[in-house]
C-alpha cells in the first residue's frame, strides 16, 4: 500500500528540472513513500509524474524513478537525507533504443551543458548497467559512440574529476521483472549531483554494535521509520517498547533528543548477553548498553531511559498540554520472539511497597494481547504527540491490511502503510499517522457518531490480526463443500507467495509418490494424482498435513528404504562370506558399509597417534 498523503500536481513551470533517482535494490515498496518523506523535511519540492509513477509501481523491482527537482542545491539536500536512495543524477537525456537517446541528447540546450564540457573540466563517465553486464569492451564501445553527440574538451581524469557523468544502460526484462514487455535496452544519460545516505546503513549495522539483543531492529528498517515520521532537528522522540534502542539510534543519527522506555529491565540497563561488542561473552552492563552504544557512535545520549509500563501507567506523559514528542517511533512486541507484557502487580501500583523495596522489586506481568497494545500505543499518541506529530509503528497481520483494521481514535489520520513479506502466511508493516491539531480533532470527533457500547475493542478488532491460517486453498476436499472457509483461507495468504507455496508442496507430493509406489496421490474414483480430476487425497492419518510434514515424511520414507538395503547387504556378507558378494556390496551401495569401515580406520589413526604421542612425551620427561 503506496503512502496516501496525495501528491502535488505543479505546473510545467513550477515542475523544475529532470532528474534520475537511483535507489537501493530493496525495500521496493517503500522508496518513494520514504523520498518523499525525506524531500518533506529537507523543504524540497518533488515531483514525479503521473505516468512515470504508474509505470514505477507496475515494474516493481526497477530502480531508476524519473523526478523533478527545483535545482542542484536542493537535490544535494535531499540526497542528504534519503536512506534508500544511492545516487541523484541530473538528466540529459534518455530514449527506449539508441536513436531516440541520440536524439534527446543532442536537444539538450547546450547553454547548460557548455559549463561542464568547456576546456580545463576534468571528467569521467561511468557506465551502470541494470538487467545485463556488460564486458569492459562493450563499456569502452558505449563510451566512443557518446563522443559524436557531445563535445567533450576536457581531459579525463578518473580520480577526484571536477565533473562525473553517468550511463545507464537498463534491460529490464533481462531479469523478468514485471511490467516488461520489450527487451530493447532503455539508455539514460546525465551529470551526478549526490549519493544518499547509504553509508548509514553500514555505519549503523548490527554487527559492530556494543549493545543488541534477540529482536533488535535492523538499522535500515529503523533509518526509515525515523525518515517516515519527518524528524528534524532537536525534535524529541519516545519509543515505548525501546528494547535495546533500534529506533533511538537511528532517531538520533538525524539529530533528535531521545526517550525510551521498557517494562522489561534488562533489557534497558545493558544486561543482555550480546553478540557484539565488547561484552558478548558476558553481562557485564559496565562495558555494554545503551549509553556505551551511543557514545561509541558519537551521538547524544537519550534524555531518559525508563523501566515502566506505557500503557495506562504512565499517564504523566498524556498531561503536557499541547503534547510532548514531536514523534513515537516503535516496534511493539507481538508475541513471535518477545511476548507482549503488561504489569499486573497490584502492590505495585497501589503503592503499598514501602521505599527501600523498590529498588530490588521485580513487577508482576501478565500477558498483553495485541489489541491491549495497540490501544495503549493510540491512546499515548492522542495524548503525548504535538499537533502534526507523526506515529510511526509496525504491526504484524495475516490478512490484507486496510486502514479498519487499526480502530484509530479520529485524532490520528492515516497517512500510509508499507509492506514487508516476512512468511507465505503473514507479514510486517510500517503504519505512519499524524496527530490532528486538537481544536480540529474535536470538531472531527464531534461529528463521527459514538461506538455502541457492545462493541469494544476487543469485539470490533478483525479476528483475521495475527491468526495463522489453518486452511490451504488445496486442502478443499477436507472441508466438503464449505467454499466460505476455502475463500477465508486463501486471502490470508499473500498472492505473491501463494504460487510458490503450492509448487513446492506439488514437487513434495510426487517425490513423495515415487518413494511410496503411487499410493500418496491415488484418490477415490481411480484417480493416480497425474490428471485434471479431483484433487489428491492427503497421506493416511495426515489431516491436512503441511508441507514441514511432507518433507518429514519423504526424508522417513527415503531412509526406510535405505536402511532396508544396507541391511540386506549386510546379511548377505554376513551368510555368504563370499567375496564377490562383498565386493558387489561395497561397489553398490553401501555407503553405510564405507561409512563404518572408514570410522574405524580413523578411530584407529587417532588412537595410535595418542599413544605415540603419549610415549614421545614420556621419553622427553626422562
Amino acid at each position: 500500500m503506496a503512502d496516501a498523503t496525495p501528491s502535488a500536481r505543479p505546473s510545467a513551470r513550477a515542475r523544475g528540472q529532470p532528474y534520475i533517482c537511483q535507489f537501493a535494490k530493496c525495500w521496493y515498496e517503500w522508496r518513494l513513500g520514504e523520498l518523499r518523506a525525506a524531500a518533506a523535511v529537507t523543504d524540497v519540492e518533488v515531483f514525479v509524474d503521473a505516468d512515470e509513477e504508474r509505470a514505477w509501481e507496475a515494474r516493481r523491482y526497477g530502480v531508476l524513478l524519473r523526478a523533478f527537482l527545483p535545482d542542484d542545491e536542493a537535490v544535494r539536500r535531499l540526497a542528504g537525507r534519503a536512506v534508500l536512495v544511492k545516487n541523484i543524477t541530473e538528466e540529459w537525456g534518455s530514449g527506449r533504443d539508441w536513436d531516440e537517446f541520440a536524439a534527446a541528447l543532442r536537444a539538450f540546450p547546450a547553454e547548460r551543458s557548455a559549463p561542464f564540457l568547456a576546456a580545463g573540466i576534468t571528467f569521467k563517465i561511468n557506465v551502470t548497467t541494470l538487467g545485463r553486464r556488460l564486458l569492459e569492451e562493450e563499456r569502452q564501445q558505449l563510451i566512443k559512440q557518446l563522443e559524436p553527440l557531445l563535445a567533450f574538451r576536457g581531459s579525463v581524469r578518473m580520480r577526484d574529476p571536477d565533473v562525473t557523468f553517468v550511463l545507464f544502460v537498463d534491460t529490464p526484462s533481462m531479469k523478468g521483472e514485471e511490467g516488461c514487455t520489450s527487451t530493447t535496452a532503455r539508455y539514460r544519460f546525465g551529470r551526478w549531483i549526490a549519493d544518499g545516505r547509504r553509508d548509514l546503513v553500514h555505519k549503523y549495522d548490527l554487527k559492530t554494535r556494543n549493545y543488541i539483543g534477540t529482536t533488535s531492529l535492523d538499522p535500515e528498517l529503523s533509518l526509515v521509520m525515523a525518515n517516515l515520521a519527518r524528524l528534524r532537528q532537536h525534535d524529541l522522540v519516545y519509543d515505548p517498547y525501546c528494547g535495546t534502542a533500534g529506533t533511538l539510534v537511528a532517531a538520533a543519527a538525524f539529530g533528535a533528543r531521545v526517550l525510551g522506555c521498557d517494562l522489561h529491565g534488562p533489557a534497558i540497563r545493558g544486561q543482555l548477553r550480546t553478540r557484539s561488542g565488547p561484552g558478548k561473552q558476558s553481562w557485564d552492563a559496565a562495558v555494554q548498553g545503551i549509553p556505551e552504544t551511543f557514545a561509541a557512535y558519537g551521538l547524544l545520549p537519550p534524555v531518559a531511559l525508563i523501566q515502566g509500563d506505557s500503557g495506562a501507567h504512565l499517564a504523566f506523559l498524556r498531561a503536557v498540554p499541547g503534547g510532548l514528542f514531536d514523534a513515537i517511533i516503535t516496534d511493539p512486541p507481538y508475541g513471535i520472539r518477545e511476548k507482549p507484557a503488561e504489569v499486573a502487580d497490584e502492590k505495585l501500583l497501589s503503592r503499598a511497597i514501602e521505599e527501600h523495596h523498590l529498588a530490588s522489586h521485580v513487577p508482576k506481568t501478565a500477558l498483553a494481547p495485541i489489541e491491549h497494545i495497540l490501544a495503549d500505543l493510540f491512546l499515548l499518541a492522542e495524548g503525548s504527540l504535538v499537533d502534526g506529530g507523526r506515529l510511526v509503528f509496525l504491526l504484524p497481520t495475516t490478512a490484507p491490511f486496510t486502514e479498519a483494521v487499526l480502530l484509530a481514535p479520529p485524532s490520528l489520520v492515516f497517512e500510509g502503510a508499507f509492506e514487508q513479506m516476512m512468511a507465505a502466511r503473514w507479514s510486517r508493516w510500517c503504519i505512519t499517522m499524524r496527530r490532528r491539531p486538537r481544536d480540529v480533532s474535536q470538531q472531527h470527533a464531534a461529528a463521527v457518531p459514538p461506538v455502541p457500547a457492545a462493541e469494544t475493542v476487543e469485539t470490533r478488532t478483525p479476528s483475521a490480526i495475527f491468526e495463522r491460517a489453518v486452511l490451504r486453498p488445496d486442502d478443499a476436499h477436507l472441508i466438503g463443500d464449505d467454499k466460505r472457509a476455502v475463500a477465508a483461507a486463501q486471502s490470508l495468504l499473500h498472492p505473491e507467495l501463494l504460487k510458490k507455496s503450492s509448487s513446492a508442496r506439488r514437487r513434495l507430493a510426487r517425490r513423495l509418490d515415487k518413494l511410496t509406489g503411487g499410493t500418496t496421490a491415488q484418490a477415490e474414483g481411480g484417480h493416480d494424482g497425474h490428471g485434471a480430476g479431483s484433487p489428491p487425497v492427503p497421506l493416511p492419518g495426515a489431516y491436512g498435513a503441511s508441507t514441514r510434514a511432507m518433507r518429514r515424511q519423504v526424508r522417513n520414507q527415503g531412509r526406510g528404504k535405505y536402511e532396508a538395503r544396507v541391511r540386506a547387504q549386510l546379511g548377505a556378507i554376513v551368510a555368504g562370506h563370499d567375496e564377490g558378494v562383498h565386493t558387489n556390496a561395497w561397489r553398490l551401495g553401501g555407503p553405510f558399509v564405507r561409512r563404518w569401515w572408514l570410522s574405524t580406520l580413523a578411530a584407529g589413526a587417532v588412537l595410535l597417534t595418542a599413544s605415540l604421542l603419549a610415549r614421545a612425551g614420556a621419553r622427553s620427561k626422562r
